[in-house]
């Protein structure tokens, strides 16, 4: 059995579904954003966005919670990057520190 098959069982991820969008700014675009999920209307299991642009503070200027998700964000010096996945409240997870990857200025990830 490889290493993959025992860490989790992909039986578990077969109904799975994913989203990502590049929001330059999730605050300012927020509305836009939560309007088009409602006019999709599938209910997501991870929802990953690029170039949120948030603070990393915990004082957040307004409010980008979506009913149903918890939400895990990164960012560092860079004023217009940044990484952020919602997650489905469903969903069990661990933040995975040790395989983010970070190159100043270029590149920002983060795993779960």
């Amino acid at each position: 059995m490889n290493l993959i098959q025992e860490t989790f069982n992909t039986r578990e991820f077969d109904n799975t579904n994913f989203l990502h969008l590049n929001i330059a700014s999730l605050a300012y675009n927020f509305n836009n954003f939560h309007s088009l999920l409602t006019q999709i209307n599938i209910t997501f299991d991870i929802i990953g966005i690029s170039k949120p642009r948030l603070k990393q503070s915990s004082q957040r200027n307004s409010n980008i919670d979506l009913y149903g998700y918890t939400f895990e964000h990164i960012q560092k010096e860079s004023s217009c990057g940044g990484a952020l996945l919602y997650i489905n409240k469903k969903i069990k997870y661990i933040w995975r520190d040790d395989l983010n990857l970070y190159k100043k200025q270029e590149l920002e990830s983060m795993f779960i």
